[in-house]
């Protein structure tokens, strides 16, 4: 299992939205191999050009959170929580 944090752009290219991808390996339907994945919303943002120190001060902030969570994922799969 393979557990990446990955950013969607939204459509008006301001923000990228952060999401906790899982993915599982591949499992076949109908003899066509597809994707095993759960995308799972942090419900966190990222500014894409940061403007002031506030922005860029989110910015940090955001990120930590967003790896300590990804952390915390990856090390109770190593555990054998999942």
């Amino acid at each position: 299992m393979k557990i990446s944090l990955i950013k969607i752009l939204n459509r008006d290219k301001t923000k990228y939205y952060l999401n906790i991808n899982t993915f599982k390996g591949y499992k076949i339907i109908k003899d066509v191999r597809k994707p095993d994945r759960i995308r799972e919303s942090l419900k966190m943002f990222l500014w894409v050009s940061p403007k002031g120190t506030k922005q860029k001060q989110h910015n940090k902030e955001v990120e930590i959170k967003a790896e300590f969570r990804l952390n915390k994922l990856q090390a109770e799969y190593d555990s054998g929580l999942y």
